[in-house]
């Protein structure tokens, strides 16, 4: 048996904290070389060549985890597992939402064109 109150202890305390945080760097690495057949140093070539921002909006991650700022998603194609680039989450959820299908991109897009300085109307009223 263990104890509790040492385990929590330990978990609160700095060193605790820097082999938390070394799990989750070791956990990053192990899923980018099992995945993407991508080591390290590539991820940190992709990110330089693309100056540490996304690929898509140019912004950098601003979403946050555990504390820290995310790592950029790998984007990759779902059909032949190529590595694309870098994406924000946002970017990156929103292509899974869209399934990598240039219609359905084409298609919001005309709908956020046609409906463009609309007044929007409280819910329930519709004129």
């Amino acid at each position: 048996m263990y104890d509790k109150k040492a385990v929590a202890a330990y978990a609160k305390s700095d060193k605790g904290k820097l082999a938390h945080r070394n799990a989750d760097k070791r956990r990053f690495r192990y899923c980018l070389l099992k995945r993407y057949g991508l080591t390290p140093a590539a991820y940190a070539q992709i990110l330089s060549a693309q100056n540490h921002v996304c690929a898509a909006c140019g912004e950098p991650e601003r979403r946050r985890y555990k504390g820290r700022v995310r790592n950029l998603s790998v984007d990759h194609c779902h059909t032949t597992g190529k590595v694309r680039a870098l994406l924000c989450y946002g970017c990156n959820s929103a292509l899974g939402f869209l399934h990598d299908k240039k219609n359905y991109v084409a298609r919001l897009l005309d709908y956020i064109t046609l409906h463009e300085g609309e007044t929007v109307h409280p819910v329930g009223h519709y004129v």
